[in-house]
């Protein structure tokens, strides 16, 4: 399964077959909020793209658990989200609904 993202005004969008493959997020992430706003994020995200690392490592580091943290600014929390749901489709991780007990 090869699925295909860009930056669309701070969103990553789906994209057509002649654009930025997610192989890598890496060239979707250059000039984006991201990028600019919280660089010291792009090596975890690139290096455990497509994998359920990433799926922990961005709910932990979305979620308030220490009051001292200011949080993300807007446009790079929702950059992060857009890339969470990206990353859960690419692997494969499920949705906790369609888990039954």
């Amino acid at each position: 399964m090869q699925a295909r993202i860009k930056l669309q005004q701070n969103v990553f969008a789906p994209a057509s077959n002649d654009e930025v493959a997610a192989e890598s997020p890496a060239a979707a992430i250059e000039n984006s909020a991201i990028e600019r706003l919280a660089p010291h994020l792009i090596p975890r995200i690139t290096s455990a793209w497509g994998t359920w690392r990433l799926h922990g490592f961005l709910s932990r580091v979305t979620m308030m658990d220490r009051p001292a943290r200011e949080g993300f600014p807007p446009e790079v929390a929702q950059e992060l989200f857009a890339l969470f749901l990206l990353n859960k489709e690419l692997a494969g991780v499920p949705d906790f609904r369609d888990i039954s007990l």
